[in-house]
Parts: C-alpha cells; structure tokens; sequence
C-alpha cells in the first residue's frame, strides 16, 4: 500500500551549522507552515505562495533561530510557535504539553 498524503515537505539544508528549514504545504488548502529558521529568507521566499500561516521553533539554539528575524519580518502577520525558551526572542504564542 503506497500512503497518500493531504501535503508536502519541502526541506532545505543550509544556514549556520547545515540545519534543516522545513516548508510544509496543504495540497487541499494551500496553508503552509515553517519549521525552524535556519535558512536564509531568499532561499525560502520561492517556496512561499502567500503568508505562511505559522513559524513552529523546534528549539531555540542559535543555529535553528538564526534568521528568525529576516523572515518575521517579511511576514508580520505569521503566527511564531515555540517553546517557553523562546519567549525572549521574539513575540511568540507560547505552548506546552
């Protein structure tokens, strides 16, 4: 049985440190999510159709946090989801589990 899926993932290695940034895409929707900043905005920007609807931050080490800054500031209205550690980086909807 081949899965099928509702959306894509498109991952992008680079940045400080070779981490990964992750576009994830609805097919249905076309509502798309960023997973971790660590990719510099002009190589995400081609990915992004509209306003990505949210920035989820996995963790707060530098390398995963490095262009937070360039990419809020192309999408003001982005939702930024993050840990409690990141609640002094920038204006972020804080979770926990």
């Amino acid at each position: 049985m081949i899965p099928t899926t509702d959306f894509s993932i498109r991952s992008l290695l680079g940045g400080f440190d070779q981490n990964f940034t992750y576009v994830v895409t609805c097919s249905r929707t076309g509502a798309q999510l960023i997973v971790d900043a660590a990719i510099k905005f002009d190589r995400i920007s081609p990915l992004i159709h509209n306003q990505p609807w949210a920035m989820l931050l996995t963790h707060t080490h530098g390398d995963h946090i490095a262009y937070l800054d360039q990419i809020v500031e192309a999408y003001p209205k982005m939702i930024v989801l993050g840990h409690p550690e990141t609640k002094n980086i920038r204006i972020v909807l804080i979770f926990s589990l």
